[in-house]
C-alpha cells in the first residue's frame, strides 16, 4: 500500500493573489473555467462553482502559499489574507512570488494530521458518499509528452536536480563484505 512507501506530511495549497477575489465574486462554473465543452464527462462536477474548489483547497491545507503577492495592492493582499484566515485559521499563510518558498516551510513539517483531517468540513459528508476522484470532480486534466527521440538522460537529470527536490536512496552493496 502507499502508506508503507510514503507518508502525508503537509498539505500545501497555492492561492493566486491576483485572481482569487475575482473567483469568489464570480458565479463561474468549473466546466466554464477549466474544461472544454467536449471534456465535461458524466459524473464530473462541471456544474459546480469554482468557489467550491477554492474553499475545499483552502480549508484542507496546512500551509497556504499566497502567490503573486507582489502583484496586488496592500489593500487587496489584506482582503485575501483575511478571507483565507476566515476559511482556515489554523493554516500557515506564506506570501510568495513565483511560488518560491524555503523548502523547510513545506517539507518535513509534520503538520498533517489524519485525525484533524477527518474532522475538517466536508470530510464527514464525503465519507458517506461514493468518492469521486478530484480529476473527475473538478475536471483536472493531465498531459502526456511523447516523442520518438528520448530525453538525454544527463541533461534531464541536471534539470530535475536543479528545479526539483529529489532524494536518492542507494542500497549499500558492501554489506556482504
Amino acid at each position: 500500500s502507499l502508506t508503507s512507501l510514503a507518508q502525508l506530511d503537509t498539505c500545501v495549497s497555492v492561492v493566486d493573489a491576483t485572481t482569487v477575489l475575482d473567483y469568489f465574486d464570480s458565479e463561474k462554473l468549473l466546466g466554464e473555467q477549466f474544461t472544454k465543452e467536449t471534456d465535461a464527462s458524466e459524473g464530473s462536477n462541471a456544474d459546480k462553482p469554482v468557489t467550491d474548489l477554492l474553499v475545499d483547497q483552502i480549508e484542507f491545507a496546512n500551509v497556504i502559499l499566497l502567490n503573486k503577492s507582489n502583484m496586488v495592492s496592500v489593500e487587496t493582499l489584506s482582503k485575501v489574507e483575511g478571507l483565507i484566515k476566515k476559511l482556515n485559521p489554523d493554516a500557515f499563510l506564506i506570501r510568495s512570488n513565483y511560488s518560491k518558498v524555503p523548502l523547510n516551510r513545506i517539507l518535513n513539517t509534520g503538520l498533517f494530521s489524519m485525525e484533524k483531517a477527518l474532522k475538517a468540513p466536508g470530510w464527514l459528508q464525503s465519507l458517506k458518499e461514493v468518492h469521486t476522484p478530484e480529476t473527475i470532480e473538478y475536471g483536472i486534466m493531465s498531459h502526456i509528452f511523447r516523442a520518438r527521440r528520448p530525453f538525454h538522460p544527463g541533461r534531464l537529470s541536471e534539470l530535475l536536480l536543479k528545479y526539483f527536490l529529489i532524494i536518492h536512496e542507494y542500497e549499500d552493496d558492501d554489506e556482504d563484505d
